[in-house]
């Protein structure tokens, strides 16, 4: 359990990030730009009185919970990037830690929260605060501020860590198997270690509660908070506890996906297991009289997707309901857009948005899934979901009434992925492999042609070829002419994680934008069947790419970057008009814009012909 100690090791904002964010605040301001379906997902909940503060991804949202029945959302404040944590430094003061920075917030009487300062920090997941130190913890590191985030000084640990606590000068850095290591941050003593599983720690008092698995609850004295003591433990064998709460005298903790305990730790040599209930439940806090859950489902790959719940509250003496607050469900996970409209799945649903005005998007139908799928892609008045290993194809003629034409079920697992081709739609996924697949000739729909091996993205664009990561270690060119007899024209050695295909322009060719580990690779597909290398953009582990038009898009971990591809041999940042805060897909279409983003459907561009009413209204009309 070594660890490398930093103390004075500066964490600052880089001027050229200042810069940067002076420049792109007043071009996203600038930018027109439209919201549907804003809904946040529950990341850390935070109790002062009757309020409760839900770091939900998007931000931090404030709901007045002094009447668990009649919960209501008071405000919304939005995180310049995706918000994964909080913690109260005082009475007054919040700080969050996001995929790109931490935000410190002055907290007002009625909840309402003011920014007051940001420094930038990516990588970092989880933070906590005891009024004299704030903590934030990345995979395997935790950089210690003054309550003013300033003066850091960051130490490194070898195992990953999920969890951190403070209590006076120790910190605690759970790390699973690895124990916990016990920092004084002072640096008076020496560094020392409680040999204890520990998914989970929090503290109370002279307590400490750890969440230890399947060894249950452990139960330490910190009375002396350099030097933890275990007097109790329960639940060995019988429970596998991944998250933790504490108020008086009981602990209440969570094993993932769905049940809650709770303890009586009166005598916390002994504590008991008073109660327990089902529950979703990979959030949770407690006061006195309530304990407050939020939690996700998870399919048989485990995969997450929302409840529609991001907040219940529970009568802590009972664990019987007392009050719940319903939102969209989701993940915004995927969308294709035409540029009037956008198809959108909006888990459970599949909806389709009207995006012509785009400061105002608007639902103008929608469908339930007949499976879970991830991804959308269309072509004409077809389209097609996709992501977990089957693949539906939807009939959008009529987009106020959308219909599901049929299910291929590929046998596959995530992540799988589909596209349209001359006639015919392909799929690809690294269980089951490449399939050619007829949907016009065969009910179900049939394979008529594939390839055995294990493929990570499979794209195309409605012509002969398609492109393929085989393994995600080599981009393969694959000739479809005869779709019965598909075969590799060329492969490229190379780490594949996504492919997506630009449409020529007046400056470029056809374009295949491969998104690696270390960039994006631009390829010329002039000659469809035989990629051509013509430029390479760098970037430091990309998330995602997105494209169209003489430009493409590129998740980082502040955010999305704009790459002009107008010279695709020389591609170049530019500013980006475009804001994203978690991207899971991104549509370009007639001058639009759009990104599934996690935790809304974001639209930009300028506004485009409306869609065509709807048939009975058009009936109307003289």
């Amino acid at each position: 359990m070594s660890m490398a100690v930093a103390p004075g090791a500066a964490v600052r904002r880089p001027i050229l990030f200042i810069l940067l964010f002076v420049l792109l605040v007043p071009l996203f301001a600038q930018a027109q730009s439209g919201v549907w379906g804003a809904r946040g997902s529950s990341h850390e909940f935070l109790i002062r009185g009757n309020r409760l503060f839900d770091v939900d991804g998007r931000g931090v949202a404030v709901y007045d919970v002094a009447n668990p029945a009649k919960i209501v959302r008071t405000g919304v404040t939005t995180t310049a990037a995706e918000a994964l944590d909080g913690a109260f430094v005082d009475a007054n003061t919040l700080v969050v830690v996001t995929t790109a920075d931490i935000e410190r917030f002055a907290v007002s009487n009625d909840g309402a929260l003011t920014l007051l300062s940001q420094i930038a920090a990516s990588g970092l997941q989880r933070i906590r605060s005891n009024g004299r130190w704030v903590a934030a913890a990345g995979a395997t590191r935790v950089i210690v501020y003054d309550t003013t985030l300033a003066q850091p000084a960051t130490y490194y640990f070898d195992g990953t860590i999920s969890a951190i606590a403070l209590a006076g000068d120790a910190l605690y850095v759970a790390q699973g198997a690895n124990g916990i290591s016990v920092v004084d941050l002072t640096g008076a003593v020496p560094n020392g270690a409680l040999a204890e599983y520990a998914n989970d720690v929090v503290v109370s008092n002279d307590t400490l509660a750890i969440a230890s698995g399947v060894t249950g609850l452990v139960v330490a004295d910190i009375s002396n908070p350099l030097v933890p003591r275990v007097v109790g433990r329960t639940g060995a064998g019988s429970m596998n506890l991944a998250r933790v709460a504490i108020s008086g005298t009981r602990v209440y903790a969570g094993e993932s996906p769905n049940l809650v305990y709770v303890f009586d730790v009166a005598r916390p040599q002994a504590p008991q297991l008073v109660k327990q209930t089902e529950e979703p439940v990979q959030v949770l806090a407690a006061d006195a009289a309530h304990v407050y859950v939020s939690g996700s489902t998870f399919d048989r790959f485990g995969i997450a997707t929302e409840t529609g719940v991001p907040l219940r509250i529970l009568d802590a003496s009972s664990l019987t309901i007392a009050g719940t607050f319903t939102d969209l469900a989701g993940p915004v996970s995927g969308v294709a857009t035409d540029g009037t409209l956008a198809y959108v799945i909006d888990h459970p649903m599949f909806r389709v948005i009207d995006i012509s005005n785009t400061a105002a998007p608007r639902e103008i139908a929608s469908m339930p899934l007949p499976d879970v799928t991830d991804r959308v892609s269309i072509l004409g008045k077809q389209v097609i979901l996709f992501g977990r290993g089957d693949v539906d194809l939807i009939d959008v003629s009529n987009p106020y009434g959308p219909k599901l034409l049929d299910v291929f079920h590929s046998f596959g697992r995530p992540p799988s992925n589909a596209a349209f081709t001359r006639g015919n739609i392909i799929e690809g996924n690294p269980w089951s492999g490449f399939h050619v697949m007829d949907f016009a000739d065969y009910s179900p729909p049939g394979q008529i042609g594939g390839i055995k091996g294990h493929y990570y993205d499979v794209v195309a664009n409605g012509g002969d070829a398609a492109y393929i990561a085989a393994e995600g270690q080599a981009l393969a060119a694959i000739d479809l002419s005869d779709p019965r007899a598909p075969h590799a024209t060329k492969v490229i050695p190379g780490a594949v994680r996504q492919m997506v295909i630009v449409t020529a322009t007046t400056k470029h060719p056809d374009l295949l934008l491969v998104r690696g580990t270390e960039g994006i690779t631009i390829y010329s597909i002039g000659n469809a069947i035989s990629p051509v290398e013509l430029g390479f953009a760098p970037f430091d582990n990309p998330t995602i790419v997105g494209g169209g038009g003489d430009s493409a898009l590129v998740g980082t971990d502040s955010g999305l970057v704009q790459l002009d591809l107008s010279d695709p041999a020389r591609p170049h940042r530019v500013p980006a008009a475009v804001a994203a805060v978690a991207p899971m897909q991104i549509a370009v279409s007639g001058g639009k814009t759009v990104v599934a983003d996690r935790y809304a459907l974001r639209v930009y561009g300028p506004n485009t012909a409306p869609p065509p009413l709807p048939p009975h209204h058009r009936a109307a009309r003289p």
